[in-house]
């Protein structure tokens, strides 16, 4: 490739660039806590778009949501979209999504994958401090959990998740007893088995977590409205 093509990709990538700025004000956000594991590590920098009025969000999209519709929190959550208006999805409550819109989900486990430690929100409480990388292997049971990467398909866009595995793949009915309790909203009704039918009303989006176990999001406080997404990853 000569110096003159080569000059003049960059001087193209500096009109893209100059002119993604022009049109949207980035915003840089520190990703708070391992919710969004794999994808995202606690402390990471994101550069996120400013939501404009005509960007289309998609499924698989990973947004930032000022407030959930049942949720009396004024803290921002930044999360994945599942289900946009009009969608039609059949969810368990552990986050493994059965079916959208009528087809099924896809769930491959990713190679060679790590397991990957996740805490409970009273786990992260209690165990403030604790440097988990200096915990033997043996003993990490005592302060957490594990949960296997797996890549999920929902419609035409891949993504990487963390999933129960093991017997924990199938809760028992304590657990699931456990896990409604802390469902604050009445959009979704969840049964006994930790079933619910969801239909995304229009103008709102439904949004999980990458890092199912320990994630809090739409399961337990319904669906985003569209005018509370503030901002979306280019």
């Amino acid at each position: 490739m000569s110096n003159r093509i080569k000059i003049g990709l960059i001087i193209t990538s500096l009109i893209v660039f100059i002119s993604i700025l022009t049109q949207y004000r980035m915003t840089n956000i520190e990703m708070n806590g391992i919710s969004m594991l794999p994808t995202y590590q606690n402390k990471e920098n994101v550069f996120f778009l400013n939501k404009r009025d005509n960007r289309i969000i998609k499924r698989g999209d990973v947004v930032r949501a000022d407030k959930f519709t049942d949720s009396d929190s004024n803290k921002q959550y930044v999360k994945r979209v599942i289900g946009v208006p009009g969608d039609n999805i059949l969810l368990h409550i552990n986050g493994y999504v059965f079916s959208l819109n009528g087809e099924r989900v896809v769930y491959d486990k990713v190679s060679n994958s790590e397991s990957y430690l996740y805490q409970t929100v009273s786990q992260q409480e209690s165990n403030a401090g604790v440097d988990f990388d200096l915990i033997p292997k043996n003993e990490l049971n005592k302060y957490a959990s594990f949960g296997t990467e797996f890549t999920e398909t929902v419609g035409e866009h891949r993504h990487d998740i963390i999933m129960l595995v093991g017997g924990e793949s199938r809760p028992k009915r304590d657990y699931i007893k456990h896990l409604i309790m802390n469902v604050v909203t009445r959009d979704i009704a969840f049964n006994e088995d930790g079933l619910a039918k969801i239909r995304v009303p229009k103008g709102a989006y439904f949004l999980m977590s990458d890092n199912r176990p320990i994630g809090v999001d739409g399961r337990h406080f319904g669906f985003v409205k569209e005018s509370d997404i503030s901002a979306v990853l280019p």
